[in-house]
């Protein structure tokens, strides 16, 4: 397809998509559901059965969501694939609860696979390249944050509890580092593995590994890999006893 035509056909989309979401998405209770379930189907990427999406949810980029089957997206929700590599994709069974904000940006992936919950007011948003990954049956509490550039992983049947923070970031002072002529490091990722419990306000940074099976108590600032089946407390967060043997 020429770059015009390719141009002219994201117009199009672009334009259904307004359209459909003005038309449709401030209308309360059943009726607005019911017309959500019809008119959404028309514009997003995979729309599964028995779908609700409830008042005011924004939706931009939907070419570029999938939708698997019983999926419940709350009030005041946001989801924002618009760029146009962009991808957002949630399995069957998940829920948003009101006022989340999913946005994948520029190059950007986010995937939810089946029997996710994300908590009121939560915030999972890539930049650049990033992809977030979030397994099976896995749990994202109130208000906390998953973000970055680098890629984030979490397992399957997670605890992540309430105002954590999982950030995949590298910040360093870019100009001094170009007068030094040292070379600005990339963000690593995050990888938390499979059933583990994060306590409230924990905050992961770049690069770190939590093995499976892991607990890190409230308030925990995990700078370095925690191996399986640990308890880390404080801050930095230092493994205090294994849960094995």
């Amino acid at each position: 397809m020429s770059i015009s035509k390719d141009s002219s056909f994201r117009g199009w989309l672009d334009t259904k998509e307004a359209f459909v979401t003005r038309l449709t998405k401030s209308i309360p209770k059943k009726p607005g559901i019911l017309l959500r379930q019809f008119f959404y189907r028309q514009i997003l990427a995979q729309m599964g059965k028995s779908v609700l999406i409830e008042k005011a949810v924004e939706m931009l980029g939907t070419h570029h969501i999938e939708l698997g089957n019983n999926v419940v997206i709350r009030y005041n929700s946001v989801l924002n694939a618009s760029k146009s590599a962009s991808r957002i994709v949630i399995r069957n069974n998940v829920c948003l609860q009101p006022h989340v904000c999913v946005c994948s940006r520029e190059n950007g992936r986010i995937v939810f696979a089946t029997g996710v919950i994300v908590g009121w007011g939560a915030t999972i948003a890539t930049c650049g390249d990033g992809h977030i990954e979030i397994g099976e049956n896995t749990y994202i509490g109130a208000k906390s944050c998953l973000m970055g550039p680098g890629p984030i992983k979490i397992g399957k049947n997670c605890m992540i509890a309430h105002y954590s923070r999982i950030n995949a970031n590298h910040y360093t002072l870019k100009e001094l580092a170009e007068q030094f002529g040292v070379q600005e490091p990339m963000s690593r990722g995050i990888v938390i593995e499979d059933n583990c419990w994060l306590d409230t306000g924990v905050k992961v940074l770049d690069g770190v590994t939590i093995g499976e099976g892991s607990v890190v108590s409230a308030g925990a600032v995990v700078t370095k890999d925690i191996p399986p089946w640990s308890v880390a407390v404080g801050m930095p967060a230092e493994v205090i006893c294994s849960l094995q043997g």
